[in-house]
């Protein structure tokens, strides 16, 4: 029920006419992912199994590990959004939840001054 009000919701309010959201995700390794590949340029394919949480700011991203995983996410994939339910468990952290597949990622570096990502670089 959750994946169809959020579905609804989405197409209804949050982003209609949309196919895709830019979404961030901060991981301490790579290597917890199953990297299946290059893609072009800086991407990388990466298979996020289950249900995965991403961050819709950078920043945000930037403070939950030392790498940040970007990526394009189609909105058909959405589980859950900050905005979906007036009072959640959720409410300070902004995520999103979505649907694990294959996706192509973007790998930056976080660059970090008193624990806060000042920057980012190309990673890898």
């Amino acid at each position: 029920m959750l994946f169809e009000f959020c579905q609804w919701a989405i197409g209804r309010f949050k982003l209609p006419a949309r196919r895709h959201i830019r979404l961030y995700r901060g991981v301490d390794s790579v290597g917890e992912f199953c990297t299946l590949g290059a893609g072009m340029g800086r991407d990388i394919l990466v298979r996020l199994n289950n249900i995965v949480s991403f961050a819709g700011d950078r920043t945000q991203a930037g403070q939950l590990g030392a790498y940040i995983l970007e990526t394009e996410v189609p909105v058909v994939k959405l589980i859950f959004f900050n905005d979906l339910l007036p009072r959640h468990p959720l409410r300070g952290e902004a995520e999103y939840l979505v649907i694990g597949e294959t996706y192509r990622v973007r790998l930056t570096v976080c660059i970090r001054s008193g624990g806060r990502c000042i920057r980012t670089q190309a990673g890898l």
